[in-house]
């Protein structure tokens, strides 16, 4: 497996990488939806064995995002169990305290994997859904969906997360991102 090559989106979303550098191009995938809400292409590369697409608001950018999707394409070698797996270990292993979940659906052939990440510093805390599935040419997909909250965090987590993640869950786990689909109504604040 080539899961120590691969640059989990934990690293993404807390630095920066190679692929922010990369200007995105034109191209009809330039929007994900999910969750009713409507992100715009912020940058797309390639890092080892991977090639990434990540998308937030309009008007955010990957420095100062409130949700963002991502969309990452290993070739047909990685293994969509291990990719999560790996995930899982270095989430654990950069934030020892986070609660993390890995849910394997063997029937859909599908991986998620949810975390909430909270940096040192206290500053914002970042819950991450990830799922992991092979298409039927035999590449693996991994979609990632992020809410970041900054300020109020012991709030977030004794209020809002826990009807985020049951409402989330589920719906990354059935219907999953919408690449090049814009959502059709704007989502109830949330």
């Amino acid at each position: 497996m080539k899961v120590a090559a691969v640059t989990f989106a934990l690293v993404v979303s807390l630095l920066p990488t190679a692929v922010r550098a990369a200007p995105p191009a034109a191209a009809p995938d330039d929007v994900v939806s999910f969750d009713g809400q409507t992100l715009v292409l912020a940058a797309r590369g390639e890092n080892a064995g991977e090639q990434v697409m990540e998308f937030v608001p309009a008007g955010e950018t990957l420095e100062t995002w409130s949700r963002l999707a991502s969309v990452r394409v290993y070739d047909k070698s990685f293994d969509p169990k291990a990719l999560a797996g790996g995930l899982v270990k270095q989430v654990k292993k950069a934030f020892p305290q986070a609660p993390c979940a890995l849910v394997e659906n063997a029937e859909a052939g599908a991986v998620v994997v949810d975390f909430v990440i909270i940096p040192a510093d206290g500053s914002l805390a970042e819950f991450n859904i990830f799922k992991y599935w092979r298409m039927p040419d035999g590449q693996v997909v991994a979609e990632q969906y992020a809410v970041r909250r900054r300020g109020d965090v012991r709030g977030f987590l004794a209020r809002d997360l826990e009807p985020l993640r049951k409402r989330l869950l589920p719906l990354m786990a059935e219907e999953g991102l919408r690449l090049g689909e814009p959502a059709e109504a704007a989502a109830p604040d949330r």
